[in-house]
C-alpha cells in the first residue's frame, strides 16, 4: 500500500500505480512464497511415522502461503481498482442527483 500511496502522491493514475506498486512487490513476495514453500516440500514428502503429525501442518502451510500469494498479487490490485472505480461512479451518481434537485427545486 505504501507503494501506491507514493505513486498516487506523485500524481500518477490509479492504474498505472496500481500496476507499478504490484510490480514493484512482484519478486520480494514470490522470493518469499517460493523459499518458504521450498523449505517445507520435504517435510511434506516425509515418510517416517514420526513426522505423520507434521505433513499436514506442512500441507496447510505450503498452500495456504500459496493462495495468499496469489491473493496479494492478483486480487487485491483489482480490488484495489474496483473500489476506486465504485467510489467514483457513487460520487458522480450523487453529484448529478444533487444537481437535479436543485434544478427540480427552482423549477417549483
Amino acid at each position: 500500500m505504501s507503494f501506491l500511496r507514493r505513486e498516487l502522491a506523485n500524481g500518477m493514475a490509479l492504474r498505472d500505480a496500481v500496476r507499478t506498486a504490484a510490480l514493484a512487490r512482484f519478486r520480494a513476495v514470490m522470493l518469499t512464497s517460493l523459499t518458504t514453500v521450498a523449505g517445507l516440500s520435504p517435510l511434506m514428502f516425509e515418510s517416517f511415522s514420526l513426522a505423520i503429525y507434521m505433513v499436514p501442518i506442512a500441507i496447510t502451510l505450503c498452500f495456504g502461503l500459496a493462495f495468499a500469494t496469489l491473493l496479494v498479487l492478483l486480487v487485491v490490485p483489482a480490488l484495489i481498482i474496483l473500489i476506486e472505480n465504485c467510489k467514483n461512479s457513487l460520487s458522480r451518481l450523487l453529484t448529478r442527483t444533487a444537481n437535479l434537485n436543485v434544478v427540480s427545486q427552482k423549477g417549483l
